[in-house]
């Protein structure tokens, strides 16, 4: 995320609204290949155990969950 900032070429007022689009891309992407995209499952499990740590299923679960509910 450092290195990003420092790339930027944008005024200081205006970075950190990029900064926050671009991370908040990045989750929902994060959470659209983990219930949506073409993972297996065990891609899909070590993705969410690098992502989450220890809770991991119990969040996995929800996000899939709130997908089919949407």
């Amino acid at each position: 995320m450092v290195s990003l900032w420092r790339d930027l070429d944008l005024p200081a007022w205006k970075a950190p609204y990029a900064l926050r689009a671009a991370r908040l891309g990045y989750l929902a992407g994060f959470g659209d290949a983990l219930t949506r995209g073409g993972l297996d499952e065990g891609t899909a499990s070590r993705a969410a155990a690098a992502r989450w740590g220890g809770r991991w299923q119990e969040r996995l679960g929800a996000l899939r969950k709130r997908e089919d509910s949407v």
